[in-house]
C-alpha cells in the first residue's frame, strides 16, 4: 500500500510540474517564435527563395542578384543594400542572396511564387507551424510512447524549449518543413507505405538535402532500397522539371550557382568559419573550432570529415546491435547528431537535436539513465541563441570585448554550441557501447545456460570415470 501510494504521489508531482512548465514553455515559445515572426515578415529567410521561384517561373537566372534585386516584391520596402551589392556582386557574400538552395525545391514552391509577398509570406508561416506541430506530435509516435504519457509531455516541452525551432519558425526558414517531410517519410515507413514515404523524403531532400541527409543515411542503414529508389526517382523529376524549365528560357544557372556559393564561402563571406567571417559562431559545424587551431581552411575540412566519418563509422559497427522499440529514435539521434558537425549549418539546424532528447527522456529511467540525464544536462544551453546572446554582451561590455578577442573564447566559450553538438555524439555513441556490451554479455549467458541444460548427466561407470 505505501508502494501504490508513492507511486501516485510521483504521477500527481510530475503532472502538477509539467502543467506548472507548460504555459511557460509556450509563453517562451511564442515569443521568441511566432511574435518575432511577425516583425520579420517584410524580410526573412524565405524571401529569397520565394524571389527566385518567381524568376524560375518566368524563365530568369534565379541565383543571378542582380535579377534578385530586379524582382524583389513591390509590397515589400527594398533594402539600402540590395541594389548597390546586386550591381557589384558581394550580395550573396555578404547577406547570402540569393540563397544557395538546389533547383528542385522551385518546383515544389512555385504555388508560394504565384501568389503575392504578404499573402505568400502568411501561407509559409502557417505551413511552418504546421510543420513545427507536426514534428512535436510524430516524435513522440517514433519514440514509441503513448501521447498522453508523461514521456510525450517531456518531449513536448524540450521541442518548445529548444532555441533552434524559435529561430526557424521567427526566420522562416526552409529546415521545419524539411524536417516535418522527413518524419512525416518515418512513419510512412513504419506503416509499410513506401510510395509515400519515398515521395515526402524526395520533397525534403529537394528542399534542403543536408537536413534530409539523417533520414536518408537511417534508410540506407534499415535497407529500404525501394523507398530509396522512389526518392531518387522523384528527386530526379523534380531536377528534370526545373532545369528544363530554365533551360528552355536560353538560362544556364549553373554559370550563377557555383561562383556564389564560392562567394559565400569564402574567407569574410556569410557563410566562412574563419575569422574573416564576425558572425561564424553561428554555425554548428566542426571547422569553427577547427580553424582555432589548425589555420588552415583545407585541413579544418579534412579533420572535420574525418571526425565525423570515424563517428558514423562507429554507429555502423554496433547498428546492429541496438533492437527495440528504442532503436528508430536512437539511430536518429546519432545520425542526426553527427550530421550536423561536418557540413555548414546555422543555429536553426539544431533542431535536429530533438531526437537525442527525446531519446534521452525515454531513457531517464531506463538503463542508459546515467547517458541519458548528461545529454539532458549538456544540451540546456541550446535553450537559449548563444552565440547571439555572447555577441550581444560582448558588444555593450567593454570587459567582455576584450575578453572575446582571447584565443581561448574563442576556442572554447563563442564556438561552445559546437562543442555540446560533438558531446551529444560521443554520449549517444558510449551509450550504443555500453548497450552492445551488455547485449553480448546476456547473448553469452543465455548461450552457456542452454549448454548446461542440454548436458546430459554422467552416471555409474562412465560418472566415477569423469
Amino acid at each position: 500500500m505505501d508502494e501504490l501510494a508513492k507511486s501516485r504521489w510521483n504521477q500527481r508531482r510530475t503532472l502538477l510540474a509539467f502543467c506548472v512548465m507548460l504555459p511557460l514553455a509556450l509563453a517562451y515559445f511564442g515569443i521568441r517564435g511566432p511574435m518575432r515572426a511577425v516583425e520579420f515578415r517584410q524580410f526573412n529567410d524565405f524571401l529569397s527563395p520565394y524571389i527566385q521561384t518567381k524568376a524560375w517561373l518566368r524563365g530568369q537566372d534565379p541565383y543571378d542578384p542582380r535579377v534578385v534585386a530586379r524582382l524583389w516584391p513591390a509590397e515589400t520596402d527594398v533594402p539600402a543594400f540590395v541594389r548597390p551589392e546586386s550591381e557589384n556582386g558581394t550580395l550573396p557574400a555578404r547577406r547570402g542572396i540569393p540563397s544557395p538552395y538546389p533547383l528542385t525545391g522551385f518546383p515544389l514552391l512555385a504555388p508560394l511564387a504565384m501568389m503575392p509577398w504578404p499573402s505568400a509570406s502568411l501561407v509559409w508561416f502557417a505551413i511552418s507551424t504546421l510543420s513545427f506541430v507536426t514534428i512535436v506530435i510524430s516524435t513522440p509516435a517514433v519514440a514509441r510512447v503513448p501521447m498522453r504519457s508523461t514521456q510525450a509531455g517531456a518531449i513536448v516541452l524540450c521541442a518548445l524549449m529548444l532555441a533552434p525551432f524559435h529561430t526557424a519558425i521567427a526566420l522562416g526558414n526552409l529546415v521545419l518543413v524539411v524536417f516535418a517531410l522527413g518524419m512525416l517519410a518515418w512513419l510512412n515507413v513504419g506503416r509499410g507505405s513506401d510510395v509515400w514515404a519515398g515521395l515526402l523524403l524526395a520533397a525534403g531532400a529537394a528542399l534542403k538535402p543536408t537536413v534530409a541527409l539523417p533520414f536518408l543515411i537511417c534508410f540506407a542503414a534499415m535497407r529500404r532500397w525501394r523507398t530509396l529508389t522512389i526518392a531518387l526517382a522523384a528527386g530526379l523529376a523534380l531536377f528534370l522539371i526545373a532545369d528544363l524549365r530554365i533551360l528552355s528560357a536560353g538560362v544556364h544557372w549553373a554559370h550563377s550557382y557555383l561562383p556564389n556559393s564560392q562567394r559565400m564561402f569564402a574567407p569574410g563571406g556569410i557563410d566562412d568559419f574563419t575569422s574573416g567571417n564576425p558572425t561564424r559562431f553561428d554555425l554548428l559545424n566542426l571547422q569553427v573550432i577547427l580553424y582555432q587551431v589548425t589555420r588552415s581552411t583545407i585541413l579544418s575540412q579534412v579533420f572535420a570529415w574525418m571526425i565525423a566519418a570515424g563517428l558514423l563509422l562507429r554507429w555502423a559497427i554496433h547498428y546492429r546491435k541496438m533492437e527495440g522499440a528504442e532503436a528508430s529514435l536512437f539511430n536518429l539521434a546519432v545520425v542526426g547528431t553527427i550530421s550536423l558537425l561536418p557540413f555548414y549549418h546555422r543555429f536553426y539546424d539544431g533542431c535536429l537535436l530533438l531526437f537525442p532528447l527525446a531519446w534521452a527522456v525515454t531513457q531517464v529511467r531506463g538503463r542508459q539513465r546515467k547517458i541519458a540525464r548528461n545529454v539532458l544536462i549538456v544540451a540546456v544551453p541550446f535553450a537559449l541563441p548563444g552565440a547571439a546572446v555572447l555577441q550581444a554582451l560582448a558588444g555593450g561590455n567593454s570587459i567582455l570585448h576584450d575578453l572575446a578577442q582571447k584565443w581561448w573564447w574563442q576556442f572554447l566559450i563563442a564556438p561552445h554550441q559546437v562543442w555540446i553538438i560533438l558531446a551529444m555524439a560521443v554520449l549517444l555513441l558510449a551509450a550504443q557501447a555500453k548497450t552492445a556490451a551488455a547485449d553480448s554479455v546476456e547473448s553469452f549467458n543465455r548461450r552457456e545456460g542452454n549448454m548446461l541444460r542440454t548436458r546430459k548427466p554422467t552416471t555409474g561407470a562412465e560418472g566415477l570415470i569423469h
